[in-house]
Protein backbone atom coordinates (compact mmCIF):
# COMPACT_ATOMS: atom_id res chain seq x y z
CA UNK A 1 0.00 0.00 0.00
CA UNK A 2 1.10 3.75 -0.77
CA UNK A 3 -0.13 6.59 0.61
CA UNK A 4 0.15 9.38 -1.24
CA UNK A 5 0.11 13.27 0.31
CA UNK A 6 0.55 15.83 -1.95
CA UNK A 7 2.46 18.79 -0.68
CA UNK A 8 1.25 22.56 -1.68
CA UNK A 9 3.31 25.20 -0.67
CA UNK A 10 0.29 27.47 -1.11
CA UNK A 11 -2.39 29.03 1.63
CA UNK A 12 -5.40 27.78 0.40
CA UNK A 13 -7.54 29.75 2.34
CA UNK A 14 -6.35 32.88 0.14
CA UNK A 15 -8.14 30.88 -3.26
CA UNK A 16 -10.97 29.86 -1.23
CA UNK A 17 -11.69 33.72 -0.49
CA UNK A 18 -11.58 34.35 -4.34
CA UNK A 19 -13.45 31.74 -5.25
CA UNK A 20 -16.47 32.77 -3.15
CA UNK A 21 -18.79 33.98 -6.19
CA UNK A 22 -17.70 30.93 -8.14
CA UNK A 23 -20.64 29.19 -7.75
CA UNK A 24 -23.15 26.87 -10.24
CA UNK A 25 -25.69 28.80 -10.12
CA UNK A 26 -24.00 32.09 -10.63
CA UNK A 27 -22.02 30.10 -13.67
CA UNK A 28 -25.68 28.51 -14.88
CA UNK A 29 -26.98 32.68 -15.17
CA UNK A 30 -23.28 33.64 -16.87
CA UNK A 31 -22.93 30.85 -19.58
CA UNK A 32 -24.55 30.46 -22.48
CA UNK A 33 -24.99 26.77 -22.30
CA UNK A 34 -24.48 24.65 -25.66
CA UNK A 35 -26.62 21.80 -26.04
CA UNK A 36 -24.03 19.98 -28.16
CA UNK A 37 -21.85 19.82 -24.80
CA UNK A 38 -24.15 17.11 -23.77
CA UNK A 39 -24.84 15.09 -26.91
CA UNK A 40 -22.15 12.67 -26.52
CA UNK A 41 -22.61 11.74 -23.29
CA UNK A 42 -24.89 8.52 -22.12
CA UNK A 43 -28.93 10.49 -21.77
CA UNK A 44 -29.67 8.51 -18.87
CA UNK A 45 -26.37 9.52 -17.05
CA UNK A 46 -26.67 13.38 -17.87
CA UNK A 47 -29.12 15.66 -16.06
CA UNK A 48 -31.07 17.88 -17.88
CA UNK A 49 -28.49 20.80 -18.98
CA UNK A 50 -29.62 24.37 -17.40
CA UNK A 51 -31.53 26.62 -19.19
CA UNK A 52 -28.91 28.66 -21.35
CA UNK A 53 -29.21 32.55 -20.50
CA UNK A 54 -26.89 35.32 -22.00
CA UNK A 55 -23.35 35.96 -20.81
CA UNK A 56 -21.78 39.21 -19.25
CA UNK A 57 -18.60 38.85 -20.83
CA UNK A 58 -16.39 41.37 -17.82
CA UNK A 59 -18.22 40.27 -14.91
CA UNK A 60 -16.59 38.22 -12.26
CA UNK A 61 -18.42 35.17 -12.52
CA UNK A 62 -18.22 35.48 -16.31
CA UNK A 63 -14.20 36.00 -15.83
CA UNK A 64 -13.66 32.63 -13.45
CA UNK A 65 -16.33 30.52 -15.45
CA UNK A 66 -13.36 31.47 -18.66
CA UNK A 67 -10.51 31.03 -16.97
CA UNK A 68 -10.49 28.40 -14.72
CA UNK A 69 -13.97 26.77 -15.91
CA UNK A 70 -12.71 26.47 -19.99
CA UNK A 71 -9.13 27.43 -19.65
CA UNK A 72 -9.35 30.67 -22.11
CA UNK A 73 -6.38 33.30 -21.58
CA UNK A 74 -7.28 36.10 -20.20
CA UNK A 75 -5.13 39.71 -19.30
CA UNK A 76 -3.44 40.38 -16.26
CA UNK A 77 -5.66 42.85 -15.48
CA UNK A 78 -8.42 40.45 -15.54
CA UNK A 79 -6.75 37.79 -13.72
CA UNK A 80 -6.29 40.75 -10.83
CA UNK A 81 -10.10 40.73 -10.82
CA UNK A 82 -10.87 37.75 -9.94
CA UNK A 83 -7.94 36.62 -7.49
CA UNK A 84 -7.54 39.92 -5.67
CA UNK A 85 -6.97 38.39 -2.61
CA UNK A 86 -4.45 35.53 -3.90
CA UNK A 87 -2.36 38.59 -5.60
CA UNK A 88 -1.94 40.35 -2.98
CA UNK A 89 -0.29 37.33 -0.87
CA UNK A 90 1.72 35.46 -3.87
CA UNK A 91 3.75 36.65 -7.34
CA UNK A 92 2.37 35.38 -10.36
CA UNK A 93 4.74 33.30 -10.90
CA UNK A 94 4.53 31.69 -7.41
CA UNK A 95 1.03 30.37 -8.50
CA UNK A 96 1.08 26.59 -9.15
CA UNK A 97 -2.10 26.57 -11.28
CA UNK A 98 -1.09 29.93 -13.62
CA UNK A 99 0.88 29.88 -16.80
CA UNK A 100 2.13 33.23 -19.40
CA UNK A 101 0.47 32.13 -22.49
CA UNK A 102 -0.46 34.75 -25.84
CA UNK A 103 0.62 37.91 -24.08
CA UNK A 104 -2.26 36.77 -21.06
CA UNK A 105 -2.40 34.25 -18.48
CA UNK A 106 -4.15 30.55 -18.45
CA UNK A 107 -4.79 28.56 -15.75
CA UNK A 108 -3.34 24.92 -15.82
CA UNK A 109 -5.84 23.05 -14.39
CA UNK A 110 -9.70 23.14 -14.43
CA UNK A 111 -11.50 24.58 -11.08
CA UNK A 112 -15.50 23.76 -11.48
CA UNK A 113 -17.88 24.87 -8.94
CA UNK A 114 -20.39 22.32 -7.64
CA UNK A 115 -23.67 22.39 -5.53
CA UNK A 116 -23.08 19.92 -2.99
CA UNK A 117 -26.58 17.54 -2.49
CA UNK A 118 -28.36 18.62 0.17
CA UNK A 119 -28.61 17.85 3.97
CA UNK A 120 -30.47 14.03 4.99
CA UNK A 121 -32.05 13.77 8.23
CA UNK A 122 -32.76 10.44 7.78
CA UNK A 123 -31.16 7.79 10.33
CA UNK A 124 -28.31 5.75 9.64
CA UNK A 125 -29.55 2.51 8.96
CA UNK A 126 -31.17 3.73 5.87
CA UNK A 127 -29.56 3.31 2.34
CA UNK A 128 -30.72 6.08 0.25
CA UNK A 129 -32.11 9.27 1.52
CA UNK A 130 -31.11 12.45 -0.36
CA UNK A 131 -26.98 12.82 0.22
CA UNK A 132 -25.79 14.06 3.33
CA UNK A 133 -23.04 16.26 1.92
CA UNK A 134 -22.81 19.32 4.18
CA UNK A 135 -24.13 20.20 7.55
CA UNK A 136 -26.54 22.42 7.68
CA UNK A 137 -24.22 25.34 8.99
CA UNK A 138 -21.93 25.30 5.75
CA UNK A 139 -21.54 26.73 2.53
CA UNK A 140 -23.30 24.26 0.04
CA UNK A 141 -21.15 25.20 -2.75
CA UNK A 142 -17.46 23.05 -3.03
CA UNK A 143 -14.51 23.39 -5.87
CA UNK A 144 -13.14 21.13 -7.39
CA UNK A 145 -9.67 20.70 -9.74
CA UNK A 146 -8.88 18.55 -12.51
CA UNK A 147 -7.72 18.23 -15.88
CA UNK A 148 -11.06 19.21 -17.07
CA UNK A 149 -14.03 17.74 -19.50
CA UNK A 150 -12.91 16.40 -22.76
CA UNK A 151 -15.28 19.62 -24.47
CA UNK A 152 -12.55 22.01 -22.91
CA UNK A 153 -9.84 20.57 -24.33
CA UNK A 154 -8.76 20.89 -28.39
CA UNK A 155 -7.29 17.72 -29.11
CA UNK A 156 -6.53 14.34 -27.44
CA UNK A 157 -6.63 13.49 -23.86
CA UNK A 158 -3.71 12.18 -22.40
CA UNK A 159 -4.02 8.53 -20.63
CA UNK A 160 -3.59 10.41 -17.70
CA UNK A 161 -6.17 12.71 -17.84
CA UNK A 162 -8.10 13.06 -14.88
CA UNK A 163 -11.47 14.00 -15.22
CA UNK A 164 -13.66 16.89 -13.61
CA UNK A 165 -17.09 16.98 -12.60
CA UNK A 166 -19.75 15.14 -15.61
CA UNK A 167 -23.29 13.66 -15.42
CA UNK A 168 -22.23 11.08 -14.00
CA UNK A 169 -20.25 13.04 -10.96
CA UNK A 170 -23.50 14.35 -9.95
CA UNK A 171 -25.99 11.01 -10.54
CA UNK A 172 -23.76 9.46 -7.93
CA UNK A 173 -23.33 12.12 -5.89
CA UNK A 174 -27.30 12.48 -5.71
CA UNK A 175 -27.21 8.46 -5.10
CA UNK A 176 -25.15 8.20 -2.13
CA UNK A 177 -25.87 8.60 1.71
CA UNK A 178 -22.86 8.78 4.13
CA UNK A 179 -23.40 10.10 8.30
CA UNK A 180 -20.98 11.04 10.51
CA UNK A 181 -18.82 8.91 11.80
CA UNK A 182 -19.08 6.38 9.43
CA UNK A 183 -16.11 4.94 7.72
CA UNK A 184 -15.78 5.61 3.96
CA UNK A 185 -13.96 3.90 0.87
CA UNK A 186 -14.24 6.08 -2.70
CA UNK A 187 -12.88 3.51 -5.03
CA UNK A 188 -11.58 5.01 -7.98
CA UNK A 189 -11.90 8.07 -6.64
CA UNK A 190 -10.42 11.06 -9.48
CA UNK A 191 -9.91 14.45 -8.36
CA UNK A 192 -12.00 12.96 -5.36
CA UNK A 193 -15.42 14.71 -5.36
CA UNK A 194 -17.10 11.78 -3.59
CA UNK A 195 -14.26 11.13 -0.69
CA UNK A 196 -14.61 15.15 -0.04
CA UNK A 197 -18.48 14.56 -0.45
CA UNK A 198 -17.88 11.88 2.56
CA UNK A 199 -15.57 13.75 4.25
CA UNK A 200 -17.87 17.00 4.59
CA UNK A 201 -20.21 14.84 5.96
CA UNK A 202 -18.11 14.13 9.26
CA UNK A 203 -17.11 10.94 7.66
CA UNK A 204 -13.53 8.82 7.84
CA UNK A 205 -12.53 8.80 3.88
CA UNK A 206 -9.97 6.42 2.45
CA UNK A 207 -9.93 7.11 -1.13
CA UNK A 208 -7.72 4.94 -3.90
CA UNK A 209 -7.35 5.16 -7.73
CA UNK A 210 -4.60 3.56 -9.94
CA UNK A 211 -3.54 6.98 -11.10
CA UNK A 212 -1.22 9.31 -8.53
CA UNK A 213 -1.85 11.87 -10.28
CA UNK A 214 -5.38 11.74 -9.53
CA UNK A 215 -4.60 11.10 -5.92
CA UNK A 216 -2.77 14.27 -6.15
CA UNK A 217 -5.50 16.57 -7.17
CA UNK A 218 -7.50 14.68 -4.66
CA UNK A 219 -5.23 16.12 -1.55
CA UNK A 220 -5.59 19.60 -3.81
CA UNK A 221 -9.58 19.28 -3.89
CA UNK A 222 -9.64 18.45 -0.03
CA UNK A 223 -7.48 21.23 1.19
CA UNK A 224 -9.43 23.76 -0.72
CA UNK A 225 -12.73 22.55 0.58
CA UNK A 226 -11.20 21.96 4.12
CA UNK A 227 -11.19 18.53 4.21
CA UNK A 228 -8.90 15.36 5.56
CA UNK A 229 -8.80 12.29 3.43
CA UNK A 230 -6.76 9.74 3.49
CA UNK A 231 -5.41 8.80 -0.18
CA UNK A 232 -3.85 5.62 -1.52
CA UNK A 233 -2.46 4.35 -4.42
CA UNK A 234 -3.34 0.88 -5.95
CA UNK A 235 -5.94 -0.98 -7.87
CA UNK A 236 -9.38 -1.66 -6.70
CA UNK A 237 -9.02 -3.21 -3.06
CA UNK A 238 -5.30 -3.63 -3.16
CA UNK A 239 -4.42 -0.72 -0.76
CA UNK A 240 -7.26 -1.62 1.31
CA UNK A 241 -6.56 -5.22 1.73
CA UNK A 242 -8.11 -6.79 5.46
CA UNK A 243 -10.05 -3.30 5.63
CA UNK A 244 -14.12 -3.07 5.90
CA UNK A 245 -15.76 0.32 5.53
CA UNK A 246 -19.47 1.46 6.57
CA UNK A 247 -20.04 2.79 2.80
CA UNK A 248 -18.58 1.88 -0.93
CA UNK A 249 -19.34 4.67 -3.25
CA UNK A 250 -17.62 4.37 -6.61
CA UNK A 251 -17.98 5.72 -10.68
CA UNK A 252 -15.01 2.66 -10.90
CA UNK A 253 -12.74 2.51 -14.82
CA UNK A 254 -15.39 0.06 -16.00
CA UNK A 255 -15.18 0.90 -19.71
CA UNK A 256 -15.47 -2.01 -21.71
CA UNK A 257 -11.89 -1.74 -23.66
CA UNK A 258 -10.41 -4.71 -26.40
CA UNK A 259 -6.54 -4.84 -26.08
CA UNK A 260 -5.99 -3.98 -29.61
CA UNK A 261 -7.77 -0.38 -28.67
CA UNK A 262 -5.53 -0.14 -26.27
CA UNK A 263 -2.24 -0.68 -28.16
CA UNK A 264 -3.31 2.29 -30.57
CA UNK A 265 -4.94 4.57 -28.60
CA UNK A 266 -3.32 4.16 -24.96
CA UNK A 267 -5.03 2.90 -21.81
CA UNK A 268 -7.38 5.52 -20.71
CA UNK A 269 -6.31 5.73 -16.55
CA UNK A 270 -9.70 7.75 -15.90
CA UNK A 271 -11.96 5.14 -17.64
CA UNK A 272 -10.32 2.24 -18.33
CA UNK A 273 -9.10 -0.44 -15.69
CA UNK A 274 -7.53 -2.44 -17.44
CA UNK A 275 -9.33 -5.42 -17.72
CA UNK A 276 -11.64 -8.03 -20.24
CA UNK A 277 -14.89 -6.72 -20.86
CA UNK A 278 -16.65 -5.85 -17.88
CA UNK A 279 -14.36 -8.08 -15.23
CA UNK A 280 -13.59 -5.15 -13.66
CA UNK A 281 -17.05 -3.94 -12.69
CA UNK A 282 -17.29 -7.80 -11.63
CA UNK A 283 -14.40 -8.10 -9.39
CA UNK A 284 -15.82 -5.04 -7.57
CA UNK A 285 -18.63 -6.91 -6.64
CA UNK A 286 -17.71 -10.18 -6.39
CA UNK A 287 -14.99 -9.05 -3.93
CA UNK A 288 -17.23 -6.32 -1.99
CA UNK A 289 -18.09 -8.67 0.85
CA UNK A 290 -15.11 -8.62 2.22
CA UNK A 291 -14.89 -4.84 2.78
CA UNK A 292 -18.42 -3.82 4.10
CA UNK A 293 -19.71 -3.98 7.37
CA UNK A 294 -22.47 -5.96 8.38
CA UNK A 295 -24.86 -3.03 7.97
CA UNK A 296 -22.24 -1.35 4.60
CA UNK A 297 -23.53 -0.15 1.78
CA UNK A 298 -22.41 0.39 -1.41
CA UNK A 299 -23.33 2.92 -4.70
CA UNK A 300 -21.60 2.24 -8.11
CA UNK A 301 -22.53 3.31 -11.70
CA UNK A 302 -20.95 0.26 -14.18
CA UNK A 303 -21.50 -1.53 -17.05
CA UNK A 304 -22.44 -4.84 -18.60
CA UNK A 305 -22.28 -6.91 -21.08
CA UNK A 306 -25.07 -7.94 -22.99
CA UNK A 307 -24.27 -10.98 -25.31
CA UNK A 308 -26.39 -12.32 -28.45
CA UNK A 309 -28.59 -14.68 -28.11
CA UNK A 310 -27.88 -18.45 -28.35
CA UNK A 311 -30.31 -18.48 -31.89
CA UNK A 312 -29.61 -15.29 -32.82
CA UNK A 313 -27.97 -15.87 -36.28
CA UNK A 314 -31.24 -17.92 -36.82
CA UNK A 315 -33.69 -14.77 -36.37
CA UNK A 316 -34.43 -14.71 -39.99
CA UNK A 317 -30.71 -12.76 -39.94
CA UNK A 318 -32.07 -10.01 -37.44
CA UNK A 319 -29.28 -9.69 -34.19
CA UNK A 320 -31.39 -10.66 -30.99
CA UNK A 321 -29.74 -10.12 -27.81
CA UNK A 322 -29.76 -12.09 -24.93
CA UNK A 323 -32.27 -10.94 -21.72
CA UNK A 324 -30.00 -7.79 -20.37
CA UNK A 325 -29.54 -9.09 -16.72
CA UNK A 326 -28.08 -12.38 -17.61
CA UNK A 327 -24.67 -11.27 -17.11
CA UNK A 328 -25.20 -9.12 -14.01
CA UNK A 329 -26.98 -12.16 -12.12
CA UNK A 330 -23.65 -13.99 -12.56
CA UNK A 331 -21.77 -11.63 -10.42
CA UNK A 332 -23.83 -12.25 -7.08
CA UNK A 333 -24.01 -16.03 -7.19
CA UNK A 334 -22.46 -16.10 -3.82
CA UNK A 335 -21.73 -12.74 -2.38
CA UNK A 336 -24.33 -13.05 0.11
CA UNK A 337 -25.33 -9.04 -1.35
CA UNK A 338 -28.95 -7.68 -2.04
CA UNK A 339 -28.76 -5.68 -4.56
CA UNK A 340 -30.96 -2.97 -6.52
CA UNK A 341 -29.72 -3.16 -10.48
CA UNK A 342 -30.99 -0.15 -12.61
CA UNK A 343 -30.66 -0.45 -16.23
CA UNK A 344 -30.34 3.33 -17.68
CA UNK A 345 -28.81 2.72 -21.03
CA UNK A 346 -28.02 0.64 -23.45
CA UNK A 347 -25.44 0.95 -26.58
CA UNK A 348 -25.18 -1.17 -29.56
CA UNK A 349 -21.37 -2.00 -30.39
CA UNK A 350 -20.90 1.71 -32.50
CA UNK A 351 -22.63 3.03 -30.67
CA UNK A 352 -20.42 2.61 -27.56
CA UNK A 353 -17.25 3.03 -29.58
CA UNK A 354 -18.26 6.38 -30.73
CA UNK A 355 -18.94 7.45 -27.51
CA UNK A 356 -15.51 6.76 -25.60
CA UNK A 357 -13.68 7.87 -28.70
CA UNK A 358 -15.16 11.16 -28.94
CA UNK A 359 -15.06 11.27 -24.65
CA UNK A 360 -11.03 11.00 -25.27
CA UNK A 361 -11.33 13.40 -28.04
CA UNK A 362 -9.90 11.26 -30.86
CA UNK A 363 -12.91 12.46 -33.08
CA UNK A 364 -14.13 11.52 -36.99
CA UNK A 365 -10.85 12.76 -38.90
CA UNK A 366 -8.56 12.17 -36.13
CA UNK A 367 -5.53 10.01 -37.58
CA UNK A 368 -6.19 6.64 -35.70
CA UNK A 369 -10.26 7.36 -35.50
CA UNK A 370 -11.09 4.51 -38.03
CA UNK A 371 -8.70 2.07 -36.75
CA UNK A 372 -9.42 2.33 -33.04
CA UNK A 373 -12.83 2.50 -34.07
CA UNK A 374 -12.79 -0.74 -36.23
CA UNK A 375 -10.80 -2.64 -33.34
CA UNK A 376 -13.76 -1.95 -30.75
CA UNK A 377 -16.13 -3.31 -33.22
CA UNK A 378 -14.25 -6.21 -33.98
CA UNK A 379 -13.42 -6.79 -30.07
CA UNK A 380 -16.78 -6.68 -29.51
CA UNK A 381 -17.89 -9.31 -32.35
CA UNK A 382 -15.19 -11.96 -30.77
CA UNK A 383 -16.65 -11.26 -27.21
CA UNK A 384 -20.25 -12.19 -28.80
CA UNK A 385 -21.90 -9.35 -27.90
CA UNK A 386 -25.33 -7.43 -28.82
CA UNK A 387 -25.02 -4.35 -26.57
CA UNK A 388 -23.49 -2.81 -23.60
CA UNK A 389 -26.17 -1.77 -20.48
CA UNK A 390 -25.49 1.05 -17.87
CA UNK A 391 -26.55 1.99 -15.30
CA UNK A 392 -26.53 2.08 -10.91
CA UNK A 393 -25.81 -0.41 -8.91
CA UNK A 394 -26.89 -0.02 -4.70
CA UNK A 395 -25.78 -2.72 -2.64
CA UNK A 396 -26.17 -4.11 1.07
CA UNK A 397 -25.19 -6.76 3.06
CA UNK A 398 -27.89 -9.13 3.49
CA UNK A 399 -29.96 -8.23 6.58
CA UNK A 400 -33.48 -9.66 6.26
CA UNK A 401 -34.48 -12.89 7.10
CA UNK A 402 -34.34 -13.90 3.98
CA UNK A 403 -32.17 -15.23 1.21
CA UNK A 404 -30.17 -12.74 -0.50
CA UNK A 405 -32.89 -10.87 -2.95
CA UNK A 406 -31.79 -8.77 -6.57
CA UNK A 407 -33.85 -6.82 -8.15
CA UNK A 408 -33.28 -5.86 -11.75
CA UNK A 409 -34.83 -2.84 -13.44
CA UNK A 410 -34.53 -1.77 -16.86
CA UNK A 411 -35.78 1.85 -16.55
CA UNK A 412 -34.36 3.96 -19.39
CA UNK A 413 -37.01 6.79 -18.94
CA UNK A 414 -35.83 10.38 -18.21
CA UNK A 415 -33.32 10.83 -15.38
CA UNK A 416 -34.49 12.93 -12.41
CA UNK A 417 -33.00 15.78 -10.99
CA UNK A 418 -32.71 13.93 -7.91
CA UNK A 419 -32.75 9.91 -7.95
CA UNK A 420 -32.04 9.55 -4.16
CA UNK A 421 -36.01 9.66 -2.88
CA UNK A 422 -37.26 7.22 -5.55
CA UNK A 423 -34.01 4.81 -5.75
CA UNK A 424 -34.17 4.65 -1.45
CA UNK A 425 -37.58 3.22 -1.75
CA UNK A 426 -36.88 0.73 -4.45
CA UNK A 427 -34.20 -0.24 -2.23
CA UNK A 428 -36.57 -0.34 0.99
CA UNK A 429 -38.60 -2.29 -0.84
CA UNK A 430 -36.69 -4.71 -2.66
CA UNK A 431 -38.25 -7.76 -0.82
CA UNK A 432 -41.95 -6.66 -0.14
CA UNK A 433 -43.69 -8.35 3.06
CA UNK A 434 -46.65 -10.03 3.36
CA UNK A 435 -49.50 -7.32 2.00
CA UNK A 436 -52.70 -7.05 4.31
CA UNK A 437 -51.38 -5.25 7.05
CA UNK A 438 -49.47 -2.59 5.24
CA UNK A 439 -50.43 0.91 4.94
CA UNK A 440 -49.44 2.64 1.65
CA UNK A 441 -49.22 5.72 0.26
CA UNK A 442 -49.00 7.20 -3.02
CA UNK A 443 -45.52 8.72 -4.02
CA UNK A 444 -46.04 11.91 -6.29
CA UNK A 445 -47.85 9.81 -8.70
CA UNK A 446 -49.64 11.18 -12.26
CA UNK A 447 -52.93 9.56 -12.80
CA UNK A 448 -53.72 10.21 -16.64
CA UNK A 449 -56.94 9.22 -18.04
CA UNK A 450 -58.06 9.05 -21.67
CA UNK A 451 -61.61 9.38 -22.65
CA UNK A 452 -63.12 8.82 -26.42
CA UNK A 453 -65.20 12.16 -26.82
CA UNK A 454 -68.64 11.80 -25.14
CA UNK A 455 -67.32 8.47 -23.41
CA UNK A 456 -68.56 8.20 -19.40
CA UNK A 457 -65.34 5.25 -19.00
CA UNK A 458 -61.98 6.10 -19.55
CA UNK A 459 -59.93 4.08 -22.87
CA UNK A 460 -56.96 4.06 -20.39
CA UNK A 461 -55.61 4.56 -17.07
CA UNK A 462 -51.94 5.27 -16.69
CA UNK A 463 -50.26 5.98 -13.49
CA UNK A 464 -46.66 8.29 -14.33
CA UNK A 465 -44.34 8.68 -11.88
CA UNK A 466 -42.39 12.24 -13.07
CA UNK A 467 -39.20 11.84 -10.62
CA UNK A 468 -39.08 7.90 -10.73
CA UNK A 469 -37.51 7.61 -14.34
CA UNK A 470 -40.33 8.74 -16.11
CA UNK A 471 -41.83 4.94 -14.49
CA UNK A 472 -45.63 4.49 -16.55
CA UNK A 473 -48.06 1.91 -15.53
CA UNK A 474 -51.14 0.91 -16.70
CA UNK A 475 -54.11 0.69 -14.60
CA UNK A 476 -57.57 -0.85 -14.54
CA UNK A 477 -59.78 -0.27 -12.55
CA UNK A 478 -59.15 -2.41 -9.44
CA UNK A 479 -55.54 -0.89 -9.50
CA UNK A 480 -57.11 2.86 -9.92
CA UNK A 481 -59.56 2.66 -7.46
CA UNK A 482 -56.98 1.12 -4.83
CA UNK A 483 -54.40 3.54 -5.75
CA UNK A 484 -56.36 6.42 -5.00
CA UNK A 485 -57.26 5.88 -1.24
CA UNK A 486 -53.70 4.83 -0.75
CA UNK A 487 -52.82 7.86 1.92
CA UNK A 488 -51.47 5.44 4.63
CA UNK A 489 -54.72 5.74 6.54
CA UNK A 490 -56.26 1.74 5.39
CA UNK A 491 -54.76 -1.54 5.65
CA UNK A 492 -54.45 -3.26 2.42
CA UNK A 493 -56.37 -5.51 3.38
CA UNK A 494 -59.22 -2.75 4.28
CA UNK A 495 -58.80 -1.33 0.71
CA UNK A 496 -59.43 -4.36 -0.94
CA UNK A 497 -62.52 -5.48 1.45
CA UNK A 498 -63.93 -1.92 0.80
CA UNK A 499 -63.85 -2.41 -3.28
CA UNK A 500 -65.19 -5.58 -2.77
CA UNK A 501 -68.27 -4.27 -1.15
CA UNK A 502 -68.51 -1.37 -3.62
CA UNK A 503 -67.62 -3.73 -6.77
CA UNK A 504 -69.71 -6.36 -5.31
CA UNK A 505 -66.73 -9.01 -6.11
CA UNK A 506 -65.43 -11.36 -4.57
CA UNK A 507 -62.20 -9.86 -1.51
CA UNK A 508 -60.23 -13.16 -2.22
CA UNK A 509 -60.24 -12.72 -6.21
CA UNK A 510 -59.84 -8.72 -6.06
CA UNK A 511 -56.51 -9.65 -3.54
CA UNK A 512 -55.28 -12.40 -6.26
CA UNK A 513 -55.62 -9.73 -9.41
CA UNK A 514 -53.74 -7.11 -7.62
CA UNK A 515 -51.04 -8.47 -5.41
CA UNK A 516 -48.29 -8.63 -8.13
CA UNK A 517 -49.33 -5.04 -9.66
CA UNK A 518 -49.15 -3.64 -5.73
CA UNK A 519 -45.51 -5.72 -5.32
CA UNK A 520 -44.49 -4.01 -8.73
CA UNK A 521 -45.34 -0.33 -7.90
CA UNK A 522 -43.51 -0.68 -4.23
CA UNK A 523 -40.48 -2.25 -6.28
CA UNK A 524 -40.65 0.61 -8.68
CA UNK A 525 -40.70 3.58 -5.57
CA UNK A 526 -44.11 4.37 -6.46
CA UNK A 527 -45.82 3.14 -3.59
CA UNK A 528 -44.08 3.51 -0.19
CA UNK A 529 -44.80 1.78 2.82
CA UNK A 530 -46.25 3.71 5.65
CA UNK A 531 -44.74 3.78 8.99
Amino acid sequence: MRTVKADFAFDFAVLRQDLLPYTQDAVAGERTLVAELYADLPRSLTPTPVTPLTSTPGSTVALLDRFFGRREVITRAELEQILPTTLSHYELSELPFVAVEDGGVRATITIQPFTAPGTSHTAPGTLLATSTSLTDAEPRTLWFASDGEAQHHAGELATDHVMGIGGATRTLANLASYHRGQRVLDLGTGCGIHAILAAKAGAEVVATDISARALEFAQFNALLNEVVIETRLGSLYEPVNGEQFDVIVSNPPFVITPQEVRTEIGTMEYRDGGASGDALIASVITDMPDHLTAEGRAYLLGNWEIALANNSAENDGEVAAAPWDDRPRTWFATTGLDAVIIQRDVLLPAEYAKLWLRDGGILPGHPRYHTAYKSWLAGFYQRNLAAVGMGYLLLGKNQLDTPPTQVFHDLRGPAPQSPGPVTQRMWANRVVPALDNLRLTHCDLQEHRIYAPGADEPQTITFHLPDGFGTQIHADTYLAAFVSVCDGELTVAQIIGALADIMDADPQEIRAHLAPQIRNMLQLGMLAIDC
